[in-house]
């Protein structure tokens, strides 16, 4: 029988593609690799959690990838400091419950963009969000859905330069576990 999980962390040099049958891998975990751009055919659409943290070289996920994982629950890209946007097509993800962001650089919301926040309200199933923002029209962007907003789980806010944040803005996040505040101007 074939093995449902493939697992390989602190490897130099990975070859996660000689991976003969992509249909019967339901979870993958590429944590602490070198892997710089991810592939992915068709085979891999039984894939229901993708752990890629710390993979310091990667830089995105292609939409060509994200298109083949519609079964995906779990995507967690944290700690990939070279990710500086969403994959292209994450709003396709329609079985995607938790993804986490932290610590990656797609915690910038520039002025005027709401691509990400559209992006993530796309999400249906979304029930678990980690995210770092840094600044307070990104925060608001994600604030202003109450159903994005309850999703957020651990949130970095960090270099709000422009005034004082009110932290009491963060009272109605019902599942807000872990809060990390650095680098800013706080009243409450």
């Amino acid at each position: 029988m074939a093995s449902k999980t493939m697992v390989q962390e602190w490897e130099d040099a990975i070859d996660y593609q000689k991976v003969k049958d992509w249909g019967a891998v339901r979870r993958m975990s590429l944590m602490v690799n070198t892997i710089e751009e991810m592939t992915c055919s068709s085979k891999c659409s039984e894939l229901t959690t993708l752990l890629l943290q710390d993979n310091h070289y990667l830089k995105n996920l292609s939409g060509e990838v994200i298109q083949h994982m519609q079964k995906l629950v779990v995507l967690d890209l944290s700690s990939n400091l070279n990710i500086s946007g969403l994959p292209d097509r994450i709003s396709e993800l329609n079985s995607l419950q938790y993804l986490d962001l932290s610590d990656t650089r797609v915690e910038q919301l520039p002025v005027g963009d709401v691509n990400l926040v559209k992006e993530l309200q796309l999400l249906e199933h979304l029930q678990v969000l980690t995210i770092d923002v840094s600044s307070e029209l990104g925060l608001q962007q994600i604030l202003g859905d109450q159903r994005l907003m309850n999703c957020i789980y651990r949130l970095h806010i960090h270099d709000f330069q422009e005034k004082p944040f009110n932290l009491s803005l963060l009272v109605s996040m019902e599942n807000l576990r872990e809060l990390r505040v650095t680098s800013m101007h706080v009243s409450y």
